[in-house]
C-alpha cells in the first residue's frame, strides 16, 4: 500500500475482508513533491476469497505537523502460489 504525504509520526489500522493486519514494514521515502510510504503487510491465505475481496484503511493517528493531506495511491496485493495451499478436484 502506498500513501503519499505521510511521516513516521502517522498511524494506520489496516483490515483485509475484515481482519485486522499487522504491519510488518513501513519504508518512507522521502522527496519532491511529496513524502511517501510502502508499506506491507502479511495475509492469511485462509483469507482470500473467489472474486471480491475488501481492503479498509483507517487512520489513527495523524501527525499535526504535516500540513498536506495524505492520499491513498495505490493497493498491490501479491500472491506467492507455492505458499498458498491449493484445492485440486478429484474424481
Amino acid at each position: 500500500m502506498r500513501i503519499t504525504n505521510v511521516s513516521e509520526e502517522d498511524g494506520f489500522a489496516v483490515s483485509f475482508n475484515g481482519h485486522p493486519v499487522p504491519t510488518v514494514a513501513m519504508r518512507l521515502r522521502h522527496g519532491y513533491p511529496n513524502d511517501s510510504a510502502l508499506m506491507i503487510y502479511p495475509l492469511d491465505p485462509a483469507w482470500i476469497l473467489m472474486g471480491e475481496n475488501t481492503v479498509e484503511v483507517k487512520l489513527t493517528k495523524l501527525n499535526q505537523a504535516v500540513a498536506t493531506a495524505m492520499q491513498l495511491v495505490g493497493v498491490e496485493v501479491q500472491f506467492n502460489y507455492r505458499q498458498i495451499p491449493i484445492q485440486v478436484a478429484t474424481d
